[in-house]
């Protein structure tokens, strides 16, 4: 039970940034023609799957195993969604710089996304519920993005105009110093 609960915790912080940065960002960009299921778009998509969360969390003994298949079955929908909708569309529409810039919005510590105390936590239990597989390809982009040129200020600015969520803060504080 307290592992799930760390994992809503990171999990609601994941789903913030990606409703709060990634995707209008991403809808900034959308060509004529182009557009993201309501669901995505509204939070519903990842309303559902803390729900769930806390179906089982609610859960006696008897329904637990259910409750988290429920949970299994829908928190996989929801990665196919972003694998097969998400992914793909920032990949045409932001350069790897960008995206890399996007993703330093998590650990900037001027932001409200993970504090250090979580940041941690979240490390700790990414390294511990990971498959071996996937902790050398997390290293791995994490020592691709920490080689990366910083992201010129002009691109920043780009991505600030786009992100209704970044605006409130001065351009030089969304930037890695």
């Amino acid at each position: 039970s307290s592992e799930l609960i760390k994992w809503k915790t990171i999990l609601g912080r994941h789903s913030r940034l990606e409703d709060e940065i990634f995707l209008p960002a991403l809808q900034a960009r959308l060509k004529d023609g182009e557009s993201l299921p309501e669901e995505l778009v509204d939070g519903k998509d990842h309303d559902s799957v803390d729900k769930l969360v806390d179906k089982v969390l609610a859960c006696s003994d008897g329904d637990t195993v259910l409750a988290l298949r429920e949970l299994s079955a829908e928190f996989n929908n929801h990665l196919e969604r972003e694998e097969t909708i998400i992914m793909p569309l920032l990949m045409k529409h932001f350069t790897k710089a960008e995206i890399y810039a996007m993703d330093y919005c998590v650990v900037n510590p001027k932001l409200d996304y993970v504090d250090k105390e979580r940041k941690i936590n979240v490390i700790e239990w990414w390294f511990g519920n990971l498959a071996d597989s996937e902790v050398v390809a997390l290293k791995k982009h994490f020592e691709r993005a920490g080689k990366k040129p910083p992201l010129p200020i002009g691109d920043w600015k780009k991505l600030q105009d786009d992100i209704p969520a970044l605006q409130k803060y001065p351009l030089e504080d969304l930037m890695p110093q």
